[in-house]
């Protein structure tokens, strides 16, 4: 049985994901808002939605309770939550509120693109038309336009994705990041350092 399978989707529909806690800041109603638009023009489109359920959420779907292609899985297992991922077409998370977002990575790296906000701290993460795209808070339209261009040319997001995983593997990895975090604490120390030496050299003179 494939991914799909287990998760109810159709192994030609295109979908799109959201991961992660259901709060309005993360762009859940922003994300839904494109789906019902692209869902006009392509009906093959499904909306999956996975991540722990609120008041927001939970009022956000009473108003769509009937909306044919959207599966809100709410909070799931680990196994649940690969399949979502190896299950989608992209990932969209156009959130107010990421610092990083690790869950870019994760799609990366089983080869999926991802749109995310046109933020100071995503605009390091995501590199724009490369391994996904960045879009404005609060316009959903830009993510519509973003989305049926991976669906008019498959071969475009499977290029992006790869681009993404391929960066998670030259990047991310925890060598990398070890690397990384070492240097910071070497840098910060060397600071200290400088810092301590030139309070003793004050007292005494």
């Amino acid at each position: 049985m494939t991914c799909r399978q287990r998760l109810g989707l159709p192994e030609d529909a295109f979908v799109m994901l959201f991961l992660g806690r259901q709060v309005e800041y993360k762009g859940l109603g922003m994300a839904l808002e494109a789906f019902i638009v692209l869902r006009k023009c392509y009906p093959h489109t499904y909306f999956l939605v996975v991540g722990p359920e609120t008041d927001y959420s939970r009022q956000l779907f009473t108003r769509h309770d009937d909306r044919p292609g959207v599966i809100n899985l709410g909070t799931v297992s680990d196994d649940v939550r690969m399949d979502a991922l190896n299950a989608c077409d992209c990932l969209v998370l156009p959130s107010a509120g990421e610092a990083f977002g690790i869950v870019f990575l994760e799609a990366w790296i089983v080869g999926k693109p991802v749109i995310g906000p046109r933020t100071a701290a995503i605009s390091t993460v995501i590199r724009d038309g490369q391994d996904g795209w960045l879009v404005p808070l609060d316009d959903p339209l830009t993510i519509v336009t973003a989305l049926k261009r991976w669906i008019d040319t498959p071969a475009l997001a499977r290029q992006m994705g790869e681009s993404g995983r391929q960066r998670v593997l030259q990047r991310y990895t925890r060598a990398r990041v070890a690397d990384v975090i070492e240097g910071v604490y070497l840098r910060t120390l060397r600071a200290r350092q400088r810092v301590q030496a030139a309070q003793r050299h004050s007292l005494c003179t």
